[in-house]
């Protein structure tokens, strides 16, 4: 059995079948019983904990030799080089922001908080200044990360302006950047298109419409959409923006609401200083290979041509168990409201060899694991291309917010038919677990969840990310016209039925299920770990004894279904959508569990 926290359970519905109502009057009323430890009764407002923690590299990072810590050096300039991208693509008034927050610390924080505190600001609200622009830089901008909606400082716009005043910012500048800060208007609460939401990827109030009358120009020309970004200029006027050091204009084509026009140079101040920065660990690189990779980097981002990308993508599948370990691009969708548009991030780190040997044990056992998921060998990949898989210990990661772990490349073509890798990031893992009450478990568990919560994760992370997004096989036709299937495949859901359906050359699983693609996948992912965390030759690889392991399972499952309710603040009952694909496919697994498993699980509405 798995118990959570029950009591305040009691008074909210179990939600029907069928029905959206219910659902949402379930999340409104989780949400404003406040059940989670909030320090005001605004889900808007930055909280006031200690937001900062440690990630410990110091060791990972002594044991490297000199050319490797150059390369290190070299790479980490390059993903910081990156990291304003990653904040424009929230907004240029974030962007603003966080400058702002740079010069009002440059002199340091405790410096800083003697001269406000001179000035007659307390140390209470100087506190809530800091923890807010902490916030602001873990998160590219004033949106979370996870979640996508924005956070408001927890001071006054009094106690704000006055600090900023007396580290002499322009009262101008103040002024837009507290209007920025303290805004809650309806269409700035989260992302969004329709003049529901914000975004940096595309101009202010431009419908989905539009956006999809435009995509299908861009499909046409045959680009990779990941590094665009898309504006009106004016009446019937859009330009696709591609990210690159070159700038030029390109096509013009007509879609059914104007002009489109590929415009080159995005972001080119940015990526100049990422390639210079690239250029410079040409020098340091630790093999050919990698050598290689930061060729196809330099192309990529001077040219803004994707193919490069994806050469570059490839050869880093094929550069294995590496020291320094790194990635860097347009990478991940999930921030973009139409779910095809990707964040700019980069990422620098060293291997931990001990907990990598672990995980390597896990790549070995994978075709023995495969063969016990839900699915019949058809919807498998004939040979399974065994990926790297390490544990990382981060050193710099350029973006808004650093995952746990990580499988790339995104791209089909590569994983389909050359791998992937898989990487726990294992010093962002243990310094996500260092709260002294875990909410929504029962007291009796709490010291079970603090002592097994890191280690279980360990093993979700290892399942999720090499067995749940290394799994399955995509039904395609190729550039020939040739199956990648047979065409007498029986349907898995229809008996009697073959597959009639499938992926054309240029149609992606992003293109086809748009917002929908990443918590889906994601969805899959979680189950394959939860499903394949009940073998126990999983708990033999990671080292621990059988009664160990039953606690690892127990505390896996629990911290997934809690996953599940700390998922609901990502869900914006106002637009009935969710912000984060993670916390989508969390609530998912959550609510069918309370729905098919209640009369043996749970105790929640008992």
């Amino acid at each position: 059995n798995f118990k959570l926290a029950a009591a305040p359970f009691a008074l909210l519905p179990l939600p029907s079948n069928n029905c959206t109502d219910d659902l949402r009057n379930f999340i409104l009323t989780f949400l404003r019983t406040g059940l989670m430890t909030m320090p005001t009764t605004s889900i808007q407002r930055c909280p006031e904990v200690d937001c900062v923690t440690t990630l410990d590299c110091e060791g990972a990072f002594s044991t490297l030799s000199e050319q490797e810590k150059q390369y290190v050096r070299c790479m980490s300039q390059a993903c910081w080089a990156g990291y304003p991208i990653s904040v424009r693509q929230v907004s240029e008034a974030a962007l603003e922001l966080l400058s702002t927050f740079l010069n009002v610390f440059a002199a340091g924080f405790e410096d800083v908080k003697n001269k406000v505190s001179e000035a007659g600001v307390s140390d209470d609200a100087f506190n809530k200044f800091g923890t807010f622009a902490a916030y602001c830089f873990g998160n590219g901008g004033n949106y979370l990360s996870f979640g996508d909606s924005k956070f408001v400082p927890n001071c006054s716009e009094e106690e704000f302006l006055r600090i900023l005043d007396c580290c002499g910012v322009d009262q101008k500048q103040a002024a837009r950047v507290c209007s920025e800060a303290f805004s809650l208007s309806s269409n700035v609460l989260e992302f969004g298109l329709d003049g529901k939401g914000i975004s940096g990827y595309y101009s202010e109030g431009m419908t989905t419409r539009e956006v999809e009358s435009v995509e299908s120009v861009v499909e046409e020309w045959g680009l990779m959409k990941e590094n665009t970004r898309l504006f009106k200029t004016s009446e019937r006027k859009y330009e696709l923006r591609i990210a690159s050091c070159e700038k030029r204009r390109g096509r013009t084509a007509q879609c059914v609401f104007g002009e489109v026009t590929e415009v080159y140079g995005d972001f080119s101040t940015e990526l100049c200083a990422v390639r210079s920065a690239l250029e410079e660990a040409q020098q340091f690189a630790l093999n050919d290979l990698q050598k290689k990779v930061l060729t196809a980097y330099t192309e990529h981002f001077s040219s803004g041509n994707m193919d490069k990308h994806v050469e570059a993508q490839r050869l880093w599948v094929e550069d294995k168990s590496p020291a320094v370990e790194s990635n860097i691009g347009f990478i991940e969708t999930y921030r973009d409201p139409a779910g095809v548009r990707a964040e700019f991030e980069g990422f620098v780190a060293v291997v931990n060899k001990e907990q990598s040997a672990k995980f390597q044990a896990l790549v070995q056992s994978a075709e023995e694991l495969l063969k016990k998921l839900p699915w019949p060998e058809a919807f498998e990949k004939e040979v399974f291309q065994k990926p790297d898989f390490t544990s990382l210990e981060v050193i710099s990661f350029g973006c808004s917010g650093i995952p746990a772990g990580i499988n790339l490349p995104n791209y089909d073509v590569i994983r389909q038919d050359i791998g992937f890798k898989n990487v726990s990031l294992g010093n962002v893992i243990s310094s996500a677990y260092k709260a002294e009450k875990v909410s929504f478990v029962e007291e009796e568990y709490q010291e079970l969840y603090k002592k097994f919560a890191v280690r279980s994760f360990d093993v979700q992370v290892g399942l999720h990310e090499l067995l749940g997004h290394g799994s399955g096989k995509m039904l395609c036709k190729r550039e020939d016209g040739s199956l990648n299937f047979d065409p007498n495949t029986p349907h898995p859901l229809v008996p009697g039925e073959i597959v009639s359906s499938f992926y054309g050359p240029s149609i992606t699983y992003d293109g086809v299920f748009g917002p929908l693609s990443s918590p889906m996948e994601e969805c899959r992912a979680e189950l394959v770990g939860l499903y394949l965390s009940l073998e126990p030759i999983v708990g033999k690889i990671f080292g621990f004894d059988e009664q160990e392991y039953d606690d690892i399972v127990f505390i896996n499952w629990l911290n997934l279904l809690r996953s599940g309710l700390r998922s609901l603040y990502t869900f914006s009952p106002e637009t009935n959508k969710w912000r984060q694909a993670h916390s989508q496919a969390r609530f998912v697994i959550l609510r069918w569990s309370m729905v098919f498993w209640s009369d043996r699980c749970f105790t929640l509405f008992a």
